[in-house]
């Protein structure tokens, strides 16, 4: 009964540490598909709610979120390849009930990409500690990096 008693005691302890940390994290993925160069963003549901529409208990139709959304990463996103800016065109949202996913195509055909210059700012400065994770697998190769506040840019290059 005694071992019971601190195997309990101890298990509580560790699930208050864990959820005594709260990460703001979001997650987006460039990648080649055929011809096409496509974009994955996975955001916290409550935190772009809170950020586009200032009420994380918002609920909207598909098309009046993709109307802002389409407006927020106007502002917040921006993708060079080859120096040639991207439009992030939106094909699909799906909502559960942590995250939003935006799926879509950034508007230039893929080929052999020599570099991919990236500012982001998306949510970072609504949230002091959100970190906003690029993976990137272009060209055959996998690289990811990390921004946040003190680092909202970055580029990756891609010798032949």
């Amino acid at each position: 009964m005694f071992m019971k008693k601190i195997l309990i005691s101890i298990l509580l302890i560790m699930s208050q540490i864990s959820l005594g940390h709260d990460f703001k994290l979001a997650i987006f993925e460039i990648y080649q598909e055929g011809t096409a160069i496509k974009l994955n963003i996975t955001l916290d549901k409550e935190d772009f709610f809170k950020a586009v529409y200032e009420d994380a208990a918002f609920q909207a139709a598909e098309k009046l979120i993709e109307g802002k959304a389409c407006g927020y990463f106007d502002e917040n996103l921006t993708i060079t390849i080859d120096k040639h800016c991207t439009n992030f065109s939106i094909t699909s949202i799906q909502v559960d009930e942590m995250n939003i996913r935006f799926s879509g195509f950034l508007g230039k055909e893929s080929g052999s990409i020599k570099e991919i210059n990236i500012i982001n700012t998306c949510l970072v400065e609504d949230f002091s500690n959100h970190d906003n994770i690029m993976k990137l697998k272009i060209n055959g190769k996998s690289r990811s990096f990390r921004l946040n506040q003190q680092r909202t840019s970055t580029t990756a290059i891609y010798e032949e």
